[in-house]
């Protein structure tokens, strides 16, 4: 499950994401996401909406979240994208796939 906040104010779209990460729950959520980010950026990447991804809830990810991340930086920009709350096994996947700085994990 995905909930998503569009904060005007900061020009912020926020992902939370619930649950499982696995391959089969990442499918059914990837063309949401990618929709949801490409209606609130724009060509100019200086000016685009922040995406945060809030993954507090979430206690497990597929490759197929890594790949949905790498679009969401490709598509923000590397310094309007986080991915916030993320425990430490999840860090420590970021890390082995030597993303963790690539995509601003807290």
């Amino acid at each position: 499950m995905i909930n998503y906040n569009l904060n005007t104010h900061s020009n912020t779209l926020s992902c939370q994401f619930i649950g499982r990460l696995d391959t089969n729950n990442t499918s059914k959520i990837a063309e949401s996401v990618e929709e949801k980010i490409k209606d609130h950026t724009g060509d100019d990447q200086n000016t685009a909406p922040k995406v945060v991804f809030d993954i507090e809830q979430v206690d497990y990810i597929a490759s197929a979240f890594i790949r949905i991340c790498i679009k969401a930086v490709q598509k923000a920009g590397k310094i309007n994208f986080a991915i916030i709350n993320a425990s430490p096994m999840i860090k420590k996947t970021f890390k082995i796939a030597g993303l963790d700085e690539e995509l601003n994990v807290s």
